[in-house]
């Protein structure tokens, strides 16, 4: 779980603020970067045209990674496990969406939405916004899509899921008005995030303000009317 911390600057300037947000972004291990994709048998639970969920998945192995990129050292025709879920009505968050091993690591992703985007006869086209993990390095937010087709009596699917640092949130802009703070940071469609404050940085328990918040822009947004003096740090937490 990534966060980004941003002192709103009662007595700071902003500039400041913003580099102490970066600071905190750096550090600890790389975040993911790159995509895999995935072909195997899915097994919906009616006709493409009426199905609602995918009942079971058989045969999934590794078709294509990026590389360079984090899944570079995974082999072609890896084995990978895929959970069943819903997708009309849509159900989430689905954990783990897949997940396989390869050289002693651990790799997955939890998926935080799931949109149906289309569907015909013989055809259903998903996606969604999740968080990708791989041993040793940091919790990504990443996108995933879906395509499942009918060939004569069988059913095939198609999938691949694409992960980077640039989908990390970082709050970007802070603003006062009439005693409100307001505060954007970048945001993937469908992913739900959590904005806490403390009050002191020596604080080990963050507050939550108030829910989490899911958006279908490239950018989020939130405020903050409950403080009027002293001090507040933000973050911004990717929630699973």
């Amino acid at each position: 779980m990534n966060t980004n911390l941003l002192r709103y600057p009662w007595s700071w300037v902003i500039s400041l603020a913003v580099a102490v947000c970066s600071i905190e972004a750096q550090a600890g291990p790389p975040f993911i970067n790159g995509s895999i994709s995935f072909v195997g048998t899915p097994v919906p639970n009616a006709p493409l045209l009426t199905a609602a969920a995918f009942t079971n998945f058989s045969s999934v192995f590794v078709s294509a990674v990026e590389s360079p990129g984090s899944y570079s050292n995974v082999p072609v025709f890896t084995a990978v496990s895929w959970m069943p879920f819903t997708f009309s009505p849509p159900t989430a968050p689905v954990v783990p969406l897949w997940a396989f091993t390869n050289g002693g690591l651990s790799y997955s992703l939890d998926a935080t939405s799931v949109t149906l985007v289309f569907r015909t006869n013989n055809a259903v086209d998903i996606q969604g916004s999740g968080i990708a993990h791989i041993t040793g390095f940091a919790d990504t937010p990443a996108t995933w899509i879906l395509a499942a087709n009918q060939n004569s009596s069988s059913y095939v699917f198609s999938a691949t899921a694409y992960a980077s640092p640039t989908n990390v949130p970082v709050l970007q802009s802070v603003t006062l008005t009439g005693g409100t703070v307001g505060f954007a940071w970048n945001a993937i469609a469908g992913q739900p995030y959590q904005v806490q404050y403390i009050t002191n940085l020596t604080q080990l328990d963050w507050s939550n303000l108030d829910a989490a918040i899911i958006t279908t822009n490239p950018t989020a947004t939130a405020s903050d009317t409950g403080s009027t003096s002293g001090q507040r740090f933000y973050r911004v937490l990717l929630l699973p």
